[in-house]
């Protein structure tokens, strides 16, 4: 199991291959051509340079991921096919399973033999009370909203993480229903109806971000390799 993470901003302020007052495209054009042309299209689409910078910053978590796990250094550009509910898989490498999430200033990239879903989210200012009520199971809602209201914002962000780490890892998307399964981020279990059905862990722990990986059970997280990259990690 591979997690890869990266600030963008390393990748914003790196000038890549040209004077950063270049339009994106041009700036970032070495890095473009190693993403699959229909990743690049939607990276090119995205409306802002920081979103841009994210979703290509995820690309190229991923592809570092899959030179990593198939012993492949030479790797310069993965394919991707997308599953009934939108969940991507690489056309070249179909035995590897991964996901990819990003928020703020970082990205991250979990890739695996096995599936698995990652999600991180950086903590703004909410109706947590309104989402609750809306999407979280009454066990997850007693969590965030204990005596220690102090807390209230990590934790809610915690539950948040770990359900869209499970909807990844599933590949059904939301149409499931959000309130259909309860996360449990100290028992690191994902339920239903009471019954263990996936393993949660929190890989890294960032000021103002909660982050969430989900497996099957069970969890096998002792031979992880997480690790920062950096600009130079995507030549």
């Amino acid at each position: 199991m591979i997690v890869y993470y990266s600030n963008i901003k390393n990748l914003m302020q790196a000038g890549i291959s040209e004077a950063s007052s270049l339009p994106f495209k041009k700036r970032c054009a070495s890095l473009l051509l190693q993403t699959d042309p229909d990743v690049c299209r939607k990276i090119l689409a995205c409306r802002n340079e920081k979103d841009r910078f994210r979703s290509l910053t995820a690309a190229l978590l991923l592809l570092s991921a899959f030179r990593t796990l198939s012993g492949n250094p030479a790797l310069t550009q993965l394919r991707y096919g997308y599953g009934p509910h939108g969940k991507p898989f690489s056309e070249d490498y179909p035995e590897y399973c991964f996901s990819v999430s990003h928020s703020g200033d970082y990205a991250i990239c979990i890739a695996d033999t096995q599936e698995a879903g990652i999600d991180i989210q950086e903590y703004r200012s909410a109706d947590y009370h309104g989402i609750t009520r809306r999407f979280y199971t009454p066990q997850e809602q007693n969590f965030v909203f204990l005596p220690d209201d102090a807390g209230k914002e990590e934790r809610f962000y915690r539950i948040w993480a770990c359900k869209e780490a499970f909807i990844k890892y599933t590949g059904n998307g939301i149409s499931e229903g959000l309130t259909t399964f309860s996360t449990d981020p100290v028992r690191q279990l994902v339920l239903r109806n009471d019954q263990p059905v996936a393993a949660l862990f929190e890989p890294l722990q960032l000021p103002g971000y909660s982050c969430a990986v989900c497996t099957a059970l069970p969890a096998e997280t002792s031979a992880a390799e997480i690790r920062e990259l950096f600009p130079a990690d995507f030549s």
